[in-house]
């Protein structure tokens, strides 16, 4: 059952959901972009773990892997505008390491599920999930999106003329 939650529920979903990803990250805010996705990964982290029978888990898994998808280009081509282009394989570099070390971590959810179960862990992964949806939603920036403030100055010019002993502005 895990392999149907684990290749077609999660990893199908995000192969196919990746094809239109790029365009999503092209098209709008993609620092809003990734804490949408972020949002509904949690959500429908929450709602798998609460899922009575298989159909229901399989649903949430597949949501999963489609919030995903579209957080790689995004976060990419956010890296590649942010950081000094002398810096990019480096801020790649780093990027990289936070999914292997938040795969690793995930590893530790075996101690939540030994004493909670996997419902619970589930749960509680969904709620860090959604906090850090929520401070990403302030923290991140879109370049492409931030918006600018315009100063407008007026002058206004001021003529005087000097008529015999009077003056007269205008």
């Amino acid at each position: 059952a895990y392999s149907w939650l684990a290749s077609f529920g999660f990893t199908g979903t995000f192969a196919i959901a990746s094809i239109f990803a790029g365009r999503i990250a092209d098209s709008y805010n993609r620092g809003l972009v990734v804490s949408v996705a972020a949002v509904i990964w949690s959500i429908f982290l929450g709602m798998g773990s609460l899922s009575g029978d298989f159909s229901h888990l399989f649903a949430s898994r597949s949501a999963m892997g489609l919030a995903q998808a579209v957080t790689t280009p995004s976060s990419y081509t956010l890296l590649a505008e942010i950081t000094p282009k002398e810096k990019i394989a480096y801020a790649n570099s780093v990027f990289s390491l936070g999914i292997y070390l938040g795969g690793g971590l995930a590893s530790l959810s075996i101690l939540l599920d030994q004493s909670i179960g996997w419902r619970g862990a589930g749960i509680a992964v969904s709620g860090f999930g959604l906090v850090s949806a929520l401070i990403g939603a302030v923290v991140i920036r879109d370049p492409r999106h931030v918006a600018t403030t315009t100063t407008t100055t007026t002058t206004t010019t001021t003529t005087t003329t000097t008529i015999g002993a009077q003056v007269v502005h205008g």
